[in-house]
Order: structure tokens, then sequence, then C-alpha cells
């Protein structure tokens, strides 16, 4: 059911803020061969930028730790920073786990570069923008831009074109090679990512918490803060985590039933039984008194419009389908012709079919039933559609 809180409530913090809160600066990191560590999945566009990263090898200061996604030993965020590891010889480089699926990693790096370090590009945004957006289509508009860095207009105008089932467009898709590894430092192990922690004993186990030392509490790692299922198409989550829909044109309705069912319920009452707001239900209220909609013009007009489903062919007289091919068989125009003779051939075989059909039903096997009735109604309905397209007006 959607919240009833009103549009202008605070709104509390978002559901990524909070992970962030869970994972204090000093969380402790590990020291992390190189050469187990996978390519990002990373948001930018054009891949790696080798001046910034010579720029960070040239420094002296020591560099924050890297963010690994732990089951797949993937850089989330810190590309440049084991560049300028591998330029400076490093064999090892210090990182923090997050622990989570490849999509909330994801999230996470595009996230991480627009608040610090190389600022993502508005094209790397935006293209990683339209990619959560398929991943996460349950994200309100406010919510993907607060993400990428992007205006909620600017995610609205990328939302309308997406295809509902398209694939998530990768700006700069994940490779199972491992990271560079320079000529000096360690090669990368012939193990798995999932077998690295057996080659490198210190490094945390996937799946597992790293173990504090003898003389620290028990470290947070990163985790991901748990997404409320939002139905499809009808509700986006916020900023703030919770859940609303898209319209409260159907919540009005529900609510102007309630009222005029029962007239002295309160305002939080109704509206927590229709789902909208006690500011929309007094709307309602108001002008059931007034006798107009409850829904305002502007809103029945964003209402899609479900076309009525079309009323069923009336069937035609049957015909004697064995009398109709034989006069077809005859026509020279189809004989003469590859695809004429193949259409003839598809029709002498359904005739042939149809005369045996009760010893061709007792020939299916009963476990095959199912596939088999498939199969016969794809049939159907391929030529339901040839039919259609010879009647249709060229």
């Amino acid at each position: 059911m959607a919240t009833t809180t009103r549009p202008d409530t605070p709104q509390q913090p978002c559901a990524d803020a909070r992970a962030r809160a869970a994972v204090p600066p000093q969380a402790p990191s590990y020291p992390v061969p190189l050469g187990v560590l996978l390519a990002a999945d990373s948001p930018r566009t054009t891949g790696e930028n080798l001046a910034h990263a010579r720029t960070l090898a040239a420094s002296e200061t020591a560099l924050p730790p890297i963010l690994v996604h732990r089951p797949t030993m993937r850089i989330i965020d810190g590309t440049h920073r084991v560049r300028a590891a591998i330029l400076r010889q490093q064999a090892v480089i210090e990182a923090r786990f997050f622990d989570g699926t490849p999509e909330e990693a994801f999230v996470l790096a595009v996230e991480s570069n627009t608040t610090h370090g190389l600022a993502l590009t508005l094209a790397d945004r935006t293209a990683a923008a339209a990619r959560i957006l398929i991943t996460h289509p349950q994200w309100s508009d406010r919510a993907v831009a607060a993400r990428t860095g992007l205006a909620a207009k600017t995610v609205g105008a990328l939302r309308r074109p997406l295809p509902p089932q398209a694939a998530p467009p990768s700006p700069a898709a994940p490779s199972a090679e491992p990271a560079p590894a320079p000529t000096t430092a360690p090669a990368a192990p012939d193990t798995a990512p999932a077998t690295a922690q057996a080659a490198h004993p210190g490094l945390p186990a996937a799946g597992q918490k790293p173990a504090p030392a003898a003389d620290e509490a028990p470290a947070p790692v990163v985790v991901a803060a748990p997404v409320p299922p939002a139905p499809a198409g009808t509700a986006r989550i916020g900023r703030d985590g919770r859940v609303r829909p898209l319209s409260t044109a159907e919540g009005r309705r529900e609510a102007a039933r309630l009222i005029a069912a029962d007239p002295g319920a309160s305002l939080r009452q109704i509206a927590r039984r229709a789902g909208v707001s006690a500011g929309t239900v007094r709307d309602v209220r108001r002008r059931a008194g007034m006798g107009e909609d409850p829904v305002p013009p502007r809103m029945r007009e964003r209402e899609p419009v479900v076309p009525a489903p079309a009323p069923p062919a009336a069937p035609g007289p049957r015909v004697d389908l064995d009398s109709l091919v034989r006069n077809l068989c005859r026509d020279p125009a189809l004989r003469q012709s590859d695809n004429g003779r193949l259409l003839l051939r598809m029709l002498d075989l359904h005739v042939a079919g149809t005369r045996d059909l009760p010893r061709i039903l007792a020939a299916v096997p009963a476990h095959r039933a199912e596939l088999v009735a498939a199969a016969a109604t794809e049939c159907a309905r391929a030529w339901q559609e040839m039919a259609a397209r010879l009647r249709r007006p060229s």
C-alpha cells in the first residue's frame, strides 16, 4: 500500500545514505594482490584516463583504499588507483569489500564517481542513468538522479523511450580479464577470483565478513540496503525509500467510494484504506461536495487509455478442405514456382493429417501431450496470421 505521508513531509535519509552511514570512513581495509582483481564494470564510456593515473602515481600522498565486489573480485571504485599502484610497481593495494549484487555494485560505482575522484562526464552519467533505469525500474526519477548527478527531468526524459524488456546498456562492458598487471608485479594467478582466498590466505573469503584483529571490534563492511519491491509500472521508490504510486487517480476514486459509504470517517482513516494522503482525501471530499469528479481533469488526461478488446471474428462457413486443396493444386501459378509448390505441400500435409487425426492423437504419449498441444497451438496461430495477411488489402 502506498504511503499516506503528505508530499511536503520531511524526507528520511535514502537507502544508500543509510548504507553509507553504516560504514564509517575508518572501516578497515585489507591488502589485496593486484593479480586477483578483475577490471571494473565502469560507468566511464571512454575507459581509463591514463594521464589521471600518472598524476596519482606521481603523488607521494597515500591513496585511499579501493572498493571491490567481494563475490567477483571486480573493482567497483578505484580503477585509476589500481593503475597508479601498477605504475608504482606495487604488488598489493588496500581495498574494502562490498557484498551485494552486480547491479547494486554498478550503482555504487556511479555514485562513488559522482562524489569524488575524476568526475564522470555528462555522457557517462546519462548512459549510467539509462542502465540503472532498466535494472531498477521501480526507482523514481529523483532517486536515479540523486545517484547519477543528473536532473530529475533528464532522467524522466530517458525513461520514456526505454523499451520494456531491453538489455541494460553497458557503458563499459566488464571484462573477465584481470586488472592490468605490471611486468614487475606478480602476474595474475591461474586460479579464478573465487579461489583467490586460497592462494592468498590473508584475503577475506567471498561470502564471509573479514575477521577483525585481536585488538579491534568486528568491523562493518559495505552492504546494500534492501530495496522494497514495487509493482512494475504502477509505483516508484523515492529517495526516502518509500513506495509511491505513479498516479493517485484510482486511489482518489476509492476514497470517493469510502466517503460515500462512511461520511463520518476521518481523513486519516480513509487515507489509510485508500492508500492516498490525508490531503488528497480532503480534496476528494471537497470535490464530492461540489458534485465534481474526484479525479482532476489534468490527472484524467494522463491516464492510459486501455483499448476495448476486439470482438471475436465470426466463424465463416465451413468448406470442404480436401476439395479446396485439390482445386489449388491445379493452379499453374502455384505449381510453377518453388514457393507455390511449398505452399501446396504444406496444405496437402495438413489435409492428410486431418484425415488421420484420431490415429495421430492416439499415438501421442501422455507425457508429451502438453508439448504437442503447444506446438499445435503455435501452428494454428501461424496459419491464422497467414490468413489475416492474405485478407489484408495490399
